[in-house]
This record gives structure tokens, sequence and C-alpha cells, in this order.
């Protein structure tokens, strides 16, 4: 049969890196067999390197990366955020702001405050430069007029209080299915956690 009339077959990226690195492999033997073994070992190695190169290459072009899993805390939760002026420093032109993830299941509330803090109009993450604090509760009462308490629970990259810090003790409501205030601040379901810019009106 003619070449040129041949079905076509499209491989898929991870498919081509596979049938290119198995032609060069023979390649690279049949030259090692006409050179000798230790020239050969050499030109080997050299495949290898050159073939992972490629396949990194192909894989980048070829297929999106796959996104981390969303953290156990930003699992359907409601996302807002609180000044965190005590973290502020004379001088120098940043604000500290608490990223906080709520979740609510039934009477089951969680809190994560994690500070971030906004320079140059971006918003940036470092757990190390203050880490994060979970607190866990109870809700009273109900969404459309309730109240949560929680507890402290724990933090994540911080240094431990001496004392635990009060319990919050803070009302709730409903302001649409998909906004909830808790206290004064505002929390979203359809706010992305770690947004690029500031949180304007704080």
């Amino acid at each position: 049969m003619d070449r040129s009339q041949a079905p076509r077959i499209l491989l898929s990226p991870p498919q081509r890196i596979r049938s290119v690195s198995r032609v060069a492999l023979l390649q690279c033997l049949r030259r090692r067999d006409a050179a000798g073994v230790g020239t050969g070992m050499k030109g080997l190695t050299g495949f290898v390197l050159v073939a992972t190169l490629c396949a990194c290459a192909l894989v980048r072009a070829g297929e999106a990366p796959l996104l981390p899993p969303p953290l156990p805390w930003h699992v359907n939760a409601y996302i807002g955020f609180e000044r965190a002026a005590e973290f502020d420093q004379a001088g120098i032109p940043e604000r500290w702001y608490y990223q906080n993830a709520l979740q609510i299941d039934s009477a089951l509330v969680k809190l994560h405050k994690q500070t971030v803090v906004c320079k140059a109009g971006r918003l940036y993450a470092s757990e190390g430069d203050g880490g994060a604090m979970f607190y866990e509760g109870e809700m009273l009462g109900s969404l459309e007029e309730g109240r949560a308490v929680l507890r402290y629970a724990g933090c994540d990259q911080c240094i431990p209080p001496t004392t635990a810090p009060e319990p919050l003790d803070l009302p709730v409501r409903r302001v649409s299915p998909s906004v909830i205030l808790l206290g004064a601040a505002s929390y979203s379901r359809e706010a992305e956690p770690y947004p690029k810019r500031c949180p304007s009106g704080l």
C-alpha cells in the first residue's frame, strides 16, 4: 500500500515521548555496537539525559499541569479577610491581614486564620511570618440568626501561646446563599483563597 495513503495515527504527548525514546535508544545501541562498549556507554548516558529533557519539554508543551488539591480547611469553605494591624511595622509600607476560612457543617464550625501581607497592591502568604491559628466550636441558633462559639484548637507554623487565646463568641448571619457575616467580617463561598490583589475596604 502507498505510504501516502496510509491512515495517520495521532499520538498523545506521552505516546510521542515513548515513540521518540524507543527510536533514539535503538539508534544509540547500534552506535554502541559499531563503536565499542566504552564509547557506547558514554553515548547511552548522554541519550538518557537528552531524552529526559525532551520528555519534560513535551509534557509541559502538550499537557496542562495538574492543580494541587485544596488544603483541608479550604474545602467547602467561606473565605473572608480581616485586618491584622498588630503585625504592621512603622515605616514599612506593608499591610497585614488575616485570611480566614470558615467551614460550617450543621452545628459544627471551624475557623482557620492565616496571616497574609499586602505589598505594592499584591497579596502574599508566608506561614513562617505568622503562621495560622485554628478554632473549632459550635453554632448556636441558625445561619439566619445565630452565634458561633469557638475555642482555640492550635496553630501551624507558629509559636504556641503560653496561654490559650480567649474563646470567640461571634454573631452569625447569612446575607445570601453564598455570603455569611461572622462578627464584622464578610465571608463568601465564591471567593478564592490567596487572591493576587489585596483586600479592599479593610
